[in-house]
């Protein structure tokens, strides 16, 4: 619940809810490997997003600065 997912010995286990406020998952007699992992449903979309802005700023900057060197005529010379 809320981006929550649990694996018990690399197998999907459902979260239930202990004592209110706690999360529990069953497992078998004897050790197991719990895991619990969180991601937030709205991560991936942040990540896009955030991803896109980036690229657009990136080639943004590629762009002014060829617009600016050509508009002065800045030209590299090397000896």
């Amino acid at each position: 619940d809320g981006g929550w997912s649990a694996t018990v010995n690399g197998k999907d286990a459902k979260i239930h809810k202990a004592n209110y406020s706690f999360m529990a998952v069953k497992t078998g007699i004897g050790n197991s490997k719990i895991e619990l992992h969180y991601l937030p449903e709205g991560f991936k979309l942040g990540v896009i997003i955030s991803s896109s802005t980036l690229l657009f700023m990136l080639a943004l900057i590629v762009f002014e600065s060829k617009k600016y060197k050509k508009k002065y005529n800045m030209v590299s010379t090397t000896s």
